[in-house]
C-alpha cells in the first residue's frame, strides 16, 4: 500500500500491537468490518477477533447450524453468547401417533426420548464453545408447558457443569418456575441478571446470592417488560411431574400431551419481592452494582429498599435505574445517590433530564454527593421528541438469528458529546458544563433497537 509522509504500514508494527488494534476495531459497537477487507494477511490475523464479539442465536437450532459452519479454532474464540431456548417441536411425534396404533405409555416414552435427545444436542453444542464467560439465556416469556419447564431446569443444571468458570449470566423471559440452585455451580460469577421471581423462597434466594463470593453486579429485570420483545412461538403444551432427578419418573408420569398452564406472577408481586431481596442483601460483602429494569413504575417500598442498600455495608458504587415515566422528584424524595459513584437514570423527557442535573448540581454545591463522579442519562433514541418505545414493545430482528453479533440487534453507547437535539438543547448543555465544573462527568447512554 502507498504510504504518505511519516505514515507507517500496519503490517510493519509488532504482531502484539496489531492484534490490539484488531481487537479495538472489531469489538467496537459498529457494523463496519472494513478492516477485514484491507488485505488477505490482515484478514487472516484479525478474523479471530470477530468471533469474540457478542453473538446472538435466536434458537438452539440456530446455534446448531452455526456450529456446523464454524471451525473448532474459531469456536474456541467465542466468549459471549445469547441463546434463546425454544421448546422442542413435538408435531412430528403427534403425526407419527396418528399413523400408528400406539399405546399411551409408548407415546409418553417417545416424548421423553425427544427431550432427552434435545438436551444431549444442547450440551454437545455448548461443549464446542468451551471458553464462554458471558452467557445470556433467553426463554419463552409467556405461559410455558410443564414439560418445557422441566426441560429448562435441566438446561440450567447442565450449564453449571459445562461452564463452571462463567463470569456473567443473564436470564430473560419467564423464569418464575425455576429455582436458583443452579447458581451454586458458578463459583466465579461476578454478574447475575434475573427478574427477582423464582421458585426459590426469599430466604433461599438471598442465601444463594450471598453464597456467590465474587458477585459484584446484580440486575433485576421484569420478565413482564420482556414478554413481547422475545421472539416466541406457540409451544407444545404437555404435562409431567416436577422431579428432574429421576428420568424414569419423568418418562412414565406424562399424564397427557395437553394440559392447562399456570399464570405468570403479577407486577406487584415482582416489586414486593425485589424490595425484599434488596433489603436482605444489605450485608453482601462483594456487591458493588445494582441495576433495576422494570416495565412498571416503582413502589415506595422498592425505592426505600434501594435507599437502604446504597447506605449499607454492601458498599454499592454504581446504581442504574430504568423505569417508565420515572420523575426526577424521586431523587428529592428518596436518598438514592448520596454514596454512589456512578448513577444512571432514564428521564422520561428532556425537562426531567434538566431537573436531574439541576438537583445533582444543587446537592454538590451544598457539599453533598461527594463520591459522585459520573451521571449517565439514558435515552431510547437520538431524539427525545420521538415517541419512546417502551420495553414491552421492542422488536427483535426478523432474520434467522444465526450467529448475529449482539451489537447488530441492540447497540448501546455512552458518549460525552453534546446532548440530543431538542428544544432544551442549550439548557441541557449549560447544566452539563456546570456539573463538569464540579468534577461530575455527564454521559449520554443511547440505546438503538433494530427492527
Amino acid at each position: 500500500m502507498a504510504l504518505h509522509g511519516n505514515a507507517t504500514s500496519l503490517l510493519t508494527l509488532p504482531l502484539e500491537l496489531r492484534e490490539l488494534i484488531y481487537k479495538e476495531v472489531l469489538l467496537a459497537s459498529t457494523r463496519r468490518f472494513d478492516l477485514l477487507q484491507t488485505c488477505k494477511e490482515i484478514n487472516t490475523e484479525a478474523q479471530k477477533f470477530l468471533y469474540q464479539r457478542p453473538l446472538v442465536f435466536h434458537s438452539q437450532d440456530c446455534l446448531y447450524d452455526w456450529l456446523t459452519l464454524t471451525s473448532s479454532e474459531h469456536c474456541s474464540q467465542v466468549t459471549d453468547i445469547s441463546v434463546f431456548i425454544r421448546d422442542v417441536n413435538l408435531r412430528p411425534l403427534l403425526q407419527k401417533d396418528l399413523g400408528l396404533d400406539m399405546t399411551a405409555s409408548s407415546s409418553r416414552l417417545l416424548t421423553f426420548e425427544v427431550y432427552e435427545a434435545e438436551l444431549a444436542k444442547i450440551r454437545g453444542s455448548f461443549e464446542k464453545i468451551p471458553k464462554v464467560s458471558n452467557l445470556t439465556l433467553r426463554v419463552l416469556p409467556d405461559r410455558q408447558s410443564f414439560l418445557y419447564r422441566e426441560f429448562l431446569a435441566r438446561v440450567l443444571k447442565l450449564l453449571s457443569n459445562v461452564y463452571p468458570m462463567l463470569v456473567e449470566f443473564e436470564t430473560e423471559g419467564n423464569m418464575v418456575h425455576q429455582n436458583l440452585e443452579y447458581l451454586a455451580g458458578f463459583r466465579h460469577l461476578r454478574h447475575f441478571a434475573f427478574d427477582g421471581v423464582s421458585a426459590s423462597s426469599l430466604v433461599a434466594t438471598v442465601d444463594i446470592l450471598n453464597s456467590l463470593e465474587h458477585l459484584q453486579s446484580l440486575s433485576l429485570t421484569s420478565h413482564q417488560a420482556l414478554a413481547t420483545s422475545l421472539n416466541s412461538h406457540p409451544s407444545q403444551s404437555s404435562c409431567f411431574t416436577k422431579s428432574s432427578s429421576d428420568n424414569l419418573t419423568w418418562a412414565t408420569n406424562l399424564h397427557g400431551l395437553f394440559s392447562p398452564t399456570e399464570a405468570l406472577e403479577d407486577d406487584s408481586s415482582e416489586l414486593l419481592l425485589a424490595a425484599d431481596i434488596l433489603t436482605a442483601l444489605r450485608g453482601h460483602k462483594t456487591l458493588r452494582e445494582i441495576s433495576i429494569y422494570y416495565a412498571q413504575e416503582p413502589t415506595p417500598g422498592l425505592l426505600i429498599a434501594l435507599g437502604r442498600i446504597v447506605k449499607s455495608q454492601a458498599e454499592i458504587k454504581i446504581l442504574k435505574l430504568d423505569w417508565p415515566n420515572l420523575p426526577s422528584e424521586v431523587l428529592v424524595l428518596y436518598d438514592l445517590i448520596d454514596d454512589i459513584e456512578t448513577f444512571q437514570i432514564k428521564p422520561k423527557a428532556p425537562s426531567d433530564a434538566i431537573n436531574v442535573m439541576c438537583h445533582v448540581w444543587t446537592r454538590r454545591s451544598e457539599g453533598d454527593l461527594g463520591k459522585l463522579r459520573s451521571l449517565i442519562l439514558a435515552r431510547p433514541s437520538e431524539h427525545w421528541a420521538e415517541s419512546q418505545t417502551p420495553a414491552s414493545n421492542r422488536k427483535d430482528r426478523k432474520d434467522g438469528g444465526i450467529g448475529i453479533p449482539r451489537g447488530l440487534t441492540k447497540h448501546s453507547e455512552c458518549s460525552s458529546r453534546s446532548a440530543p437535539e431538542t428544544t432544551h438543547t442549550h439548557t441541557i448543555a449549560y447544566w452539563k458544563k456546570q456539573l463538569e465544573a464540579l468534577d461530575i462527568q455527564v454521559l449520554w447512554y443511547t440505546e438503538h433497537y433494530v427492527g
